[in-house]
């Protein structure tokens, strides 16, 4: 697998400049490694895989063979047995190829109960499934998140989802879990559908910088004052028919809000009244088109805008979605803005978007 992967990606492929267990040098960055391809796997020392393996063979053989002339010993047998065991159990150690090893950047770390280990190098990843990362972050989110300021922890979706849905990927990243992975099966899913929307900044380019309370060593809580952000929502154009259909009936949209995030105080949803028979250009007007949320951690919120369709029933039973976006509310700027929107299936919707009027309240957005 090492050869194979050497002559096809050549000098794609990254390989590490520093000896097992020592600090990455330089340090492991999204920069140094961009547009590299990366293998993450177990590095063990190289003198143990190699020197261990025939020492562990070689002390076998020559036990069996004291204990071969006297077979009705049975203490020796007990201790020939011990050592097969003990010999297998090395075996099993032994799992990856010294050339394989050569190549890892990013070496598998074991969790142990969010341990501080100062030691811990930033090229270790510690893979956890998606109920044991949920669990520690309920127990425990400040000492998850200084845990994961020494290293990279790999979050993915539980063996028992044989559909392919997906986890919510909010309670992991406000835990500081660097990769959480996701079951791309599911498109239409509304966790990837909201994954995917909060990796629009930055260019959809896969990587996003963490707060600093989630970076820094000496920061424990966020720093950022606590914001009021109020929404006013004016008009609407073109929007789709239900399930981006080109026939059919005409549309009565409403809007539809709420807030993704950490720390917040209530799940406050903010829904307008209904346009009848208008999806060309639906327009809101009253006192009943303006709602305010307070949001305690802008950095790592996400306002949930969604356009549905309404089909009269109670409890908006059975509307359809027309359209959403997922708006990161530390890039969102006061005044009259212009919202696009995506479908579904997380498409752009080219000529579509809302109107609407931001405000805040408190420490302004990000400028």
């Amino acid at each position: 697998m090492a050869k194979i992967m050497l002559a096809k990606f050549g000098s794609a492929l990254a390989k590490p400049t520093w000896a097992v267990d020592q600090p990455a040098v330089p340090v492991v960055s999204p920069e140094l490694y961009k547009r590299k391809f990366i293998i993450k796997a177990k590095r063990p020392k190289a003198s143990y895989v190699a020197a261990d393996a025939a020492a562990n063979s070689t002390r076998l053989a020559r036990e069996q063979e004291e204990f071969a002339e006297d077979p009705e010993d049975a203490n020796a047998n007990e201790e020939l047995a011990a050592a097969k065991k003990k010999g297998d159990e090395a075996q099993k150690k032994m799992t990856v190829a010294k050339e394989l090893a050569d190549l890892v950047i990013m070496s598998s770390k074991h969790y142990k109960n969010n341990d501080m280990d100062q030691t811990a190098y930033a090229h270790e990843v510690c893979s956890l499934g998606e109920s044991k990362s949920a669990g520690i972050s309920q127990a425990d989110v400040v000492a998850y998140r200084e845990y994961n300021k020494l290293r990279l922890t790999r979050v993915f979706p539980s063996g028992a989802r044989v559909n392919s849905s997906n986890m919510h990927p909010q309670e992991h990243w406000d835990g500081g879990c660097q990769l959480v992975a996701m079951n791309w099966q599911d498109h239409n899913g509304y966790p990837l559908r909201f994954y995917k929307g909060r990796f629009h900044e930055n260019g959809n380019s896969g990587y996003l910088l963490k707060p600093l309370y989630m970076r820094d060593k000496t920061v424990h809580a966020p720093q950022e004052a606590s914001v009021n952000l109020t929404v006013t929502v004016l008009s609407a154009m073109a929007l789709p028919k239900p399930k981006s259909s080109e026939k059919g009936e005409i549309v009565d949209p409403y809007v539809f809000m709420y807030l993704e995030g950490p720390s917040l105080k209530s799940n406050d949803k903010y829904r307008t009244e209904t346009i009848q028979n208008n999806g060309f250009h639906p327009v809101w007007q009253g006192d009943k088109t303006t709602t305010t949320f307070e949001v305690p951690v802008s950095s790592m919120t996400t306002l949930v805008v969604q356009i549905f369709d309404s089909d009269g029933h109670p409890g908006g039973a059975g509307d359809d979605l027309l359209a959403e976006a997922f708006l990161p509310v530390h890039l969102l700027r006061g005044g009259l803005r212009v919202v696009p929107l995506w479908t579904v299936g997380h498409k752009a919707l080219k000529g579509s978007f809302l109107m609407a009027n931001f405000q805040f309240d408190g420490k302004p957005a990000a400028q």
